[in-house]
């Protein structure tokens, strides 16, 4: 973990929008820019694969490459995938352990507390609209929830040093820490509307994934947007909750596609594939009651290409348990 859970957290509580899931992976990526900085001051690591690929003298024989320093160098000159991860793992356990010491000033403690503020209000204006949330709501929820993500920060910092620290527990605590601080603020038809528009995050992603693929001059307004997966968050909730129901265990498939099954039973693979079936005629249905001509046509196609690499999927396990099975007789 790193100081991005605490704004997946933010965003757990506040909307569930992907755009801080881009937000986490670009902050880790940067982090681990400044990590290879600090292990390679002045040059730049590739494995020899990528500077195979990517130097336009790649035709001609080519010099060793980088040489780490100090006690991560290896006589290869690079590091395998292996001994990469565990250096970027000490060095981030050393970056969290520097800002925990930033965090123990009353200054670090003060900007962590505007930046988590700033962060926050800029998610809150972006559902204002679907979630009927006034000026005065969105302060109320950032002034509730600072102590809470600041002590979070602390917290995730704490295990990020700790390498036997996993942060699973954490992070469940600290959601429901933010959700109780928000259903005091918020009456409870907001509060309602927060959740759902938190629950719908991965729906809605996927119609603004399907948006970019629509043609020229077929648009689908962002109220659109929120509006479909609402509907189609409502219709995942009831196929899981239908499942459930009958001991099935529900599959996320790609796309948010979903399937149910009985594990280890004998049609367990062919009911999957029922059940995601069943699931795609469901979704369809609803779109159909909110989306028009080309914006339907392409959720649908995008469903059944969905549907049909699921298929060959679970064909392919088939054949490698059958092959495991005969090579075990």
């Amino acid at each position: 973990m790193n100081r991005m859970v605490l704004l997946l957290g933010v965003t757990t509580l506040v909307s569930g929008t992907i755009t801080v899931y881009y937000a986490h992976a670009l902050q880790q990526e940067r982090t681990r820019a400044t990590q290879l900085t600090i292990l390679y001051p002045t040059q730049s690591v590739q494995t020899p694969a990528v500077q195979a690929a990517t130097s336009p003298r790649a035709a001609g024989p080519q010099p060793a490459g980088p040489q780490p320093a100090g006690k991560h160098a290896t006589s290869r000159g690079y590091l395998t995938a292996e001994e990469f991860e565990t250096v970027t793992q000490a060095e981030q356990r050393a970056v969290a352990r520097y800002r925990l010491e930033q965090l123990r000033d009353p200054n670090g403690q003060a900007r962590a507390t505007a930046e988590n503020a700033r962060q926050a209000r800029f998610l809150l204006n972006e559902i204002a609209p679907p979630t009927g949330f006034s000026k005065e709501d969105k302060e109320r929820l950032i002034e509730a929830t600072k102590a809470v993500l600041l002590e979070d920060e602390r917290l995730t910092l704490e295990c990020e040093a700790d390498p036997d620290c996993d942060g699973s527990e954490l992070e469940l605590t600290i959601e429901r820490r933010l959700e109780e601080e928000a259903a005091k603020v918020l009456d409870a038809e907001k509060f309602a509307h927060l959740k759902a528009y938190m629950d719908s995050w991965q729906e809605r992603y996927q119609l603004q994934v399907l948006r970019d693929r629509l043609p020229p001059g077929n648009t689908l307004s962002d109220a659109k947007i929120a509006e479909v997966s609402l509907a189609l968050a409502d219709e995942r909730r009831k196929f899981v909750t239908e499942a459930e129901a009958r001991n099935e265990k529900v599959e996320l498939i790609m796309d948010g596609l979903r399937s149910a099954a009985i594990p280890g039973t004998a049609r367990e693979h062919e009911k999957r594939v029922e059940s995601a079936t069943r699931f795609i005629a469901r979704r369809y249905e609803r779109a159909e009651q909110l989306l028009d001509g080309t914006e339907l046509a392409e959720f649908k196609a995008w469903q059944e290409r969905a549907l049909a690499a699921y298929k060959s999927e679970l064909e392919d396990q088939a054949i490698s348990a059958a092959a495991q099975k005969a090579a075990g007789d």
